[in-house]
């Protein structure tokens, strides 16, 4: 059965990522989870991955619905295990700090009933052995302290996307990440290559980059989004006249991006984040690994689809690019599907 995609009361996540979701769907999450019992799952990718992450880890855990993730885990107020890789100093910090949460590489929560989850954290597009080495230690280690999980992972999903794409100048990305977004078939192949050397028994699942809702974005943001699609003549719901309008700044901002990353601004406008451009990841990743050469070395990839889940949910989102309020749901259909991989690799 499809998990349902709703929205209870807004798009912002809050205090506590409990307050996200409703009672239904966390309940929906909870019986899924129990399919992947005596198995480990392994995410590896940016803050949409860890938001999945946590969503998962809220639920399995039965983490208070009102209490914050890091408030909970300081507290040991949850079942099961909970690892990370330093102790948490902010334990105040509610759950829609993604700043706080992406200052951890690796997370890993299991449940009672010893359904393992754990996430690797990437910025940019490293070498993703070195990620593995770095989660293997740790889940070796958090299986010598709590008995629960294990190593090599049974599945793992992973995402390259957002981390490629830059706001410049108000969120300049590093020009490796630009590169690696103009050649996203190649990164997202010799991503697969290396997970599969590194993990010969996986099962492997891509994630799709969230649909990001350029329209949601303010200040500096939206006026570098309006100067990028303004020279394509393509203005994001905006008038021509408000092009010629700002046609000095817009200018202006492209040939930032043009010295800052010696880059075309054909290139700078194609690695720019918005909806087209994660589309186009999307395209790209459905092309890329379902290419025949790359399947008889790495075997079949499933694909979950996030982009699809978010396209057109502008109202879900308080930023353009994370979706609190579609977690749980998310998290339902990804489950589902790993549950699917799990039982096609036994």
């Amino acid at each position: 059965m499809a998990a349902r995609l709703s929205i209870a009361d807004g798009p912002a996540m809050g205090r506590s990522l409990g307050t996200s979701s409703s009672p239904a769907d966390d309940a929906m999450l909870r019986e899924l989870l129990t399919r992947l019992n005596g198995r480990v799952v392994l995410l590896i990718g940016d803050s949409s991955l860890r938001n999945q992450f946590m969503q998962a880890a809220r639920v399995g855990l039965d983490f208070d619905r009102e209490m914050p993730v890091a408030l909970a885990v300081s507290r040991h107020k949850h079942t099961g295990a909970f690892s990370l890789s330093h102790p948490i100093r902010q334990p105040d910090r509610p759950d829609s700090s993604n700043g706080f949460w992406g200052g951890f590489p690796w997370l890993v929560a299991s449940t009672s009933s010893n359904a393992t989850l754990a996430y690797a954290k990437v910025w940019g597009c490293p070498d993703l052995g070195a990620v593995i080495r770095r989660v293997s230690a740790a889940m070796l280690r958090h299986r010598e302290r709590t008995g629960l999980g294990g190593w090599p992972p049974h599945v793992t999903l992973w995402n390259f996307g957002l981390h490629l794409l830059h706001v410049y100048p108000a969120r300049p990305v590093p020009t490796s990440s630009m590169r690696c977004a103009l050649r996203y078939e190649q990164l997202l192949a010799q991503s697969a290559s290396s997970l599969r050397a590194a993990l010969p028994s996986t099962r492997l699942v891509y994630r799709t980059t969230n649909a990001v809702c350029d329209a949601s974005f303010v200040g500096t943001w939206a006026q570098e989004a309006l100067a990028y699609h303004c020279s394509v003549g393509v203005a994001g719901g905006s008038t021509p006249a408000r092009c010629r309008e700002s046609a000095a700044r817009n200018a202006r901002i492209l040939a930032l991006c043009r010295h800052r990353y010696n880059a075309s601004s054909e290139e700078c406008v194609r690695t720019f984040m918005d909806l087209s451009n994660t589309e186009q990841q999307r395209a790209r990743a459905r092309l890329a690994l379902t290419e025949a050469t790359l399947q008889s070395r790495v075997g079949r990839i499933a694909l979950f689809d996030a982009f699809e889940l978010t396209s057109g949910r502008c109202n879900a989102t308080a930023d353009g690019r994370h979706y609190p309020r579609l977690l749980a749901s998310m998290n339902s259909q990804w489950i589902q599907l790993v549950t699917s991989a799990v039982s096609a690799a036994t």
